[in-house]
């Protein structure tokens, strides 16, 4: 024992001296250590020594070790690749623990799926709360089960914000298993203006709300139906809402806050639109069939008793070829202008005799964020973060040039290309970007600046004047064209960090909506501060009720602001979603975006798994991008609080619409094709690493043959094509059978043709 104890702290001796923080420096240290030891001029010290002072020496020795291992942990840990191991065993050993469960966060605003793999049990059901109903789990077969989870139904958890416990009963048998439980604040994001401009409106969806303000302040907030999507003043009087969870759309009256009418549409509502005459509303009807529906009225008829009921009827619907994101009328209710995502374009729906059809399409490399319409309507502003006339995608590195661009409605041309990143004398080195980062929201200006601005430059007021506000800076712009330079007033000292939705009310007020802080900020004519307007509670608050819903702040507001680069998180993953764009993500290899939603407890991340923990993804910004505007201590810590409080996206096949018979046979045709070995239950990811090689044989000989490929998560799959590392595969079918001829990525050659069709279908419903 004394003799090991020598070798131990010689080994760790030597280990230093040689100042290579690698496991093999320390195995060759171990060895001599072992070959010193065995001499006879230390068989003979061992002997002559006492038990306490063979301990004292063995310490000795090994104090310069242990204090370079712990200085140099980082690198070793890197090295040797142990950094973030812990993070990758925990959820591992999460979905290893059978029973297990996945997703790995539970929210308690919405209805949400989990998949339980049970293997043998024939029955489970699970309980999210201590007060909550146990819910029962549908069989599938193969040990896996659904459970559909409605928290307003079935009852809160016991924690709606951190760790949470829930118990799961298999058959006689209970176990408790730990996920991460979050709840959202109020987001407000866009705003409506009504007919007079003497109100402004938006919606919450994370806590179903309709806010009103007026230049005084808040002059409605009521809840309204499940996950509100956007709205707009039919009247002075009455407000249409639109919504995820419904297929209705609903007239709500200003003086109760109440729906007087609703009108079916289509589940799955986006975003809407009025038309000048206040004739015609657009809805934007995302999954499923893309389309956007019709909604006619007369502008005179909404007030009670009878005006609602007869006025709104569904008109018209048009089918698209993609799904329908920003709508904008043109001069009139025979114009509609459309943006989709994928694939990137701008439409023109005209209306005639037999209704609306798209006329033009003007393709685009990269798709609108936001958009406005110009009073007259023959002009919009839109952002997007590049254009290129050519279409052709360029190659950088993350590549991001954020701008506006002005397009013609009659010509569809884009008559104004306009990059708004540029430096100040705030930059710290040369090169630096700190102004004109990450264009969210855009409103014409109606007034003359009556604001003080600071960095206001004098220059003519033209006819027309945009608002802009600047998610990635926290500044609002108000400026006409790119020759003009801007107005600037500046949030960055206020609440309202990472600025979306502007408007601008009839006297020159400005409202401005700041989803992250819950927060919105009226700024009146010649006011140094904006009048704030909290959904939520401030920082102060959430410090003295939990440190983790500040991070969670925090980090939501690091993952828009911008770099000194001029690029964000949200940049790419817009609003922590996909931007459905094609982008080199450092190997010179266009690979479409991915969502960051629903990732909690999926280490490791990237497409290659490189990084182990989420709060690693903070290293490409201070090191390849050259940090952020403002310094903030523990940015990793903060984004990883914001990330694991994302819940994964909404399945876009309602619970309603579900085959279950079908999906069933899908399961069985999963496992009978062996992929869980790959994509294992119930997070249908096994949590490692593939080589490409092994897979496609003829991407890697394309690519980079030792290139690694991390297993992604199936779950929530129909809302992220295109698919594979490359986005070469379109469609879930295109996967299993153009992309798989070789069949290595699963034995799907081996099904039969109904299987096949099964297995897609299973694979859309996860």
């Amino acid at each position: 024992m004394a003799r090991q104890l020598l070798v131990l702290g010689l080994a760790l001796s030597l280990w230093a001296s040689l100042g290579r923080a690698e496991l093999l420096s320390a195995l060759l240290a171990y060895l001599v250590a072992i070959a010193v030891m065995s001499t006879g001029p230390a068989r003979r010290l061992l002997v002559s020594l006492t038990p306490w002072h063979l301990a004292l020496l063995a310490l000795l020795m090994a104090a310069p070790g242990v204090a370079f291992g712990y200085k140099a942990r980082s690198q070793l840990a890197e090295r040797e690749g142990l950094h973030g191991l812990t993070t990758q065993l925990n959820d591992r050993l999460r979905l290893e623990s059978l029973p297990s469960i996945a997703p790995a966060l539970v929210s308690s605003e919405r209805p949400q799926t989990f998949f339980v793999h049970a293997p043998g049990a024939q029955h489970i059901q699970v309980r999210f709360g201590s007060q909550a109903q146990p819910v029962t789990g549908e069989a599938f077969g193969h040990g896996l089960f659904r459970v559909d989870y409605d928290p307003r139904r079935d009852g809160l958890p016991d924690a709606q914000h951190g760790k949470v416990n829930i118990t799961i009963h298999a058959d006689e048998r209970e176990v408790v298993r730990e996920l991460h439980a979050s709840t959202p604040f109020a987001h407000p994001r866009w705003l409506a203006l009504s007919p007079d401009r003497t109100l402004a409106a938006t919606v919450s969806e994370e806590t179903d709300e309709l806010i009103v303000l007026d230049r005084h302040g808040l002059r409605l907030r009521v809840k309204v139906g499940d996950g509100p999507s956007d709205c707009v003043f039919v009247d002075d009087a009455h407000l249409v809402v639109s919504y995820v969870d419904y297929s209705q759309l609903q007239l709500i009256a200003l003086d109760s806050g109440r729906s007087v009418r609703e009108v079916e549409v289509g589940a799955r509502q986006a975003r809407l639109a009025i038309s000048p005459d206040l004739s015609t509303i657009a809805v934007a009807l995302a999954d499923g069939k893309p389309s956007v529906a019709f909604v006619t009225g007369s502008n005179t008829s909404y007030g009670p008793p009878n005006g609602p009921s007869a006025a709104l009827r569904l008109s018209s619907r048009v089918t698209l070829d993609a799904a329908p994101d920003w709508l904008a009328f043109g001069s009139d209710a025979s114009t509609l202008i459309v943006t989709t995502r994928n694939p990137a374009q701008i439409l023109r729906l005209r209306r005639s005799a037999t209704g609306y059809s798209v006329d033009k399409r003007l393709p685009l490399v990269r798709p609108v964020v936001t958009l406005a319409r110009g009073a007259q309507g023959n002009q919009l502003l839109m952002a997007a973060t590049d254009y290129q006339p050519q279409g052709r995608v360029r190659l950088g590195n993350h590549f991001v040039q954020d701008q506006l661009l002005l397009l013609d409605t009659e010509s569809m041309h884009v008559r104004e290309q306009w990059l708004t990143a540029r430096r100040s004398e705030r930059q710290s080195n040369p090169g630096d970007l700190d102004r004109g980062l990450s264009p969210m929201g855009i409103a014409e200006a109606r007034h003359r600046p009556a604001h003080r601005q600071l960095d206001a430059q004098p220059h003519a007021q033209p006819n027309t004047q945009w608002l802009i506000s600047f998610a990635g800076s926290d500044e609002l712009w108000r400026a006409a064209s790119a020759a003009s330079p801007p107005a600037i007033i500046d949030l960055v000292d206020t609440a309202l960090h990472a600025p979306h939705g502007l408007a601008e009310l009839d006297d020159g007020t400005l409202i401005v909506a700041s989803p992250s802080a819950g927060a919105l900020g009226i700024i009146a004519p010649g006011a140094d501060e904006p009048k704030l307007v909290r959904l939520a509670p401030d920082d102060d608050a959430l410090l003295k009720r939990d440190s983790l819903l500040l991070a969670r702040r925090v980090g939501e507001r690091g993952f828009y602001e911008g770099t000194r680069s001029g690029i964000s998180c949200q940049s790419c993953h817009l609003h922590a979603d996909s931007d459905d764009a094609m982008h080199n993500l450092g190997g010179y290899v266009l690979v479409p975006t991915l969502s960051v939603r629903g990732i909690t407890g999926t280490a490791p991340y990237l497409r290659d798994g490189s990084y182990p923990k989420l709060s690693d993804l903070d290293e490409l910004a201070q090191t390849l991008y050259r940090g952020y505007l403002r310094k903030q201590a523990a940015r990793g810590d903060t984004l990883t609080a914001y990330l694991e409080s994302l819940p994964r996206a909404r399945n876009p096949v309602p619970i309603d619409e579900r085959d279950p018979a079908r999906e069933r046979r899908g399961w069985s045709a999963f496992v009978k094709a062996r992929c869980p070995s790959c994509h294992a239950p119930p997070a249908f990811t096994q949590l490692g690493s593939i080589p490409l090689h092994t897979l496609f044989p003829e991407q890697a000989a394309m690519q980079r043959e030792r290139e690694l490929l991390d297993t992604p998560s199936l779950l929530s799959l129909a809302r992220s094509p295109p698919y594979l590392s490359d986005g070469r595969a379109a469609t879930i079918d295109a996967v299993i059978s153009t992309h798989n001829r070789r069949n290595l990525h699963g034995d799907t050659q081996g099904l039969s043709v109904s299987e096949r069709q099964d297995l897609v279908a299973f694979l859309a419903s996860l």
